[in-house]
C-alpha cells in the first residue's frame, strides 16, 4: 500500500485537479475532507480537529489515502510521519483573480463589485495571501509543485514529484490520468482560455492577472508582498 499524500495549498490553485490525478495514478482513496460532509457526516471547521482526525485515520489504516486542504504547513507537524506533503503553489496575483470570481460566482456579474472584491483580496490580505506568506517561511519537509509547471508540462511535473517520494508507478497510467483529468474534461468541454465565470474550473490558464491589473496595481501588489513574490520566485 502506498504511503498517503497530503496536498496543501491556498485556495484556487488547482488542488482538486492534482488530487484526482495522483489518486488515480497511485490508486489512493480520497481521505477525510474538511468542509464537505464525510461518509459519517463529519465536517471539520477547526484545523486542529481535522488534523487530529486525520492522524487517527492514518494510525488505524496505515496509508492508501490522499488528503487535500488549505492548511498552513506549520499545523501539519503531527501527521508528517504518516504522509508525504506536497505544496501546490500558484502566482498570488492569479489566485486573487480566481478567488474574486469564486466569491461572486452566485451573483450577477457587475464590474464595479468585482473590482472592489479583487482590490480587497489583493491589498487587504485574506486567507489566500496569509496562507502563502506563512508557508514561505516554514521549513517543514515538503515537495513544492507549481501550478504553472502543471499547465505547461503535467507529465514531467508529476514524475518529478513521484520520483522525489520514491513511489512506484506506471508511466502509461500517469499519462492516462493526466488525459482523464484535463481542463477540457473537468470543465465539461471548454478549452483552456474559454471562460465561464460561474464555473469552479473558470479559465485554466496562467498569467490571467495581466488582463485585470494595471501597471500601477501590479507594482503596488509586488511591493506590498515582495517577500512572498521573491519567496516563490515570481517576478513583477
Amino acid at each position: 500500500m502506498n504511503k498517503s499524500i497530503f496536498l496543501t495549498s491556498a485556495a484556487r490553485c488547482g488542488t482538486h485537479w492534482v488530487e484526482n490525478i495522483l489518486a488515480y495514478v497511485l490508486d489512493l482513496k480520497i481521505g477525510l475532507k474538511r468542509y464537505i460532509p464525510n461518509s459519517d457526516g463529519r465536517i471539520f471547521y477547526n484545523d486542529e480537529d481535522y488534523i487530529e482526525a486525520l492522524k487517527k485515520e492514518e494510525e488505524e489504516k496505515s496509508g492508501g489515502f490522499i488528503y487535500s486542504a488549505h492548511i498552513a504547513l506549520n499545523l501539519l507537524a503531527p501527521i508528517i510521519k504518516f504522509v508525504n506533503i506536497i505544496m501546490l503553489i500558484r502566482d498570488p496575483r492569479d489566485i486573487c483573480i480566481s478567488a474574486a470570481y469564486f466569491k461572486l460566482k452566485n451573483e450577477k456579474y457587475e464590474k464595479k463589485k468585482f473590482e472592489q472584491c479583487l482590490r480587497k483580496l489583493l491589498f487587504d490580505g485574506g486567507p489566500n495571501i496569509d496562507f502563502n506568506i506563512s508557508s514561505v517561511k516554514d521549513k517543514i519537509l515538503k515537495k513544492t509543485l507549481y501550478y504553472e509547471d502543471m499547465i505547461k508540462d503535467s507529465y514531467g511535473s508529476l514524475i518529478n514529484v513521484l520520483d522525489f517520494f520514491n513511489y512506484n508507478y506506471d508511466k502509461d497510467r500517469l499519462k492516462n490520468g493526466i488525459e482523464k483529468y484535463t481542463f477540457e474534461t473537468l470543465s465539461k468541454g471548454r478549452k483552456p482560455g474559454e471562460e465561464d465565470k460561474s464555473n469552479h474550473y473558470r479559465k485554466g490558464i496562467i498569467g490571467d492577472w495581466k488582463n485585470y491589473l494595471s501597471k500601477e496595481q501590479n507594482k503596488e501588489f509586488c511591493e506590498k508582498h515582495k517577500d512572498l513574490m521573491k519567496g516563490w520566485g515570481y517576478n513583477e
